[in-house]
């Protein structure tokens, strides 16, 4: 039986309460505001030391990208914020997940656990960002 990937039009509940990349937008704010140049060429440059040369902000990071951004102490002491380092990670681990999930058309639906995961994430990001 063939069965017909879910969109993002399928999931209303996650569309409506989580506007596409405001995730990535608030860390990239963050990053691109409080983090040095030279850190998040190192992060890239982990898997890709020719890419790391060409960045020029953080608009070149992927979701996958932040946990080891923020995993380096220099970093997370640069962007200043007041979180549990490995808490913080490992919730952007299960975002990236649940993004790769979505964005990959993943038969399954998303949960009410992990709509509301991404919604306290998303209001944490927008209190450490500044900009509610």
């Amino acid at each position: 039986m063939f069965m017909r990937p879910r969109l993002l039009a399928d999931r209303p509940l996650l569309r409506r309460r989580h506007p596409r990349g405001e995730v990535e937008q608030r860390l990239r704010r963050i990053v691109d505001e409080r983090v040095p140049l030279d850190l998040i060429r190192a992060c890239i440059a982990g898997t890709n030391k020719k890419a790391a040369a060409k960045v020029e902000d953080a608009s070149t990071l992927t979701l996958v990208k932040y946990p080891y951004l923020f995993g380096r102490p220099e970093a997370r002491e640069a962007a200043g914020l007041p979180v549990d380092q490995h808490h913080f990670t490992q919730a952007l681990k299960r975002c990236a997940r649940l993004r790769n999930d979505l964005m990959h058309f993943s038969p399954d639906p998303v949960g009410a656990d992990d709509i509301a995961f991404l919604n306290g994430l998303l209001d944490r990001l927008r209190k450490l960002d500044g900009q509610l």
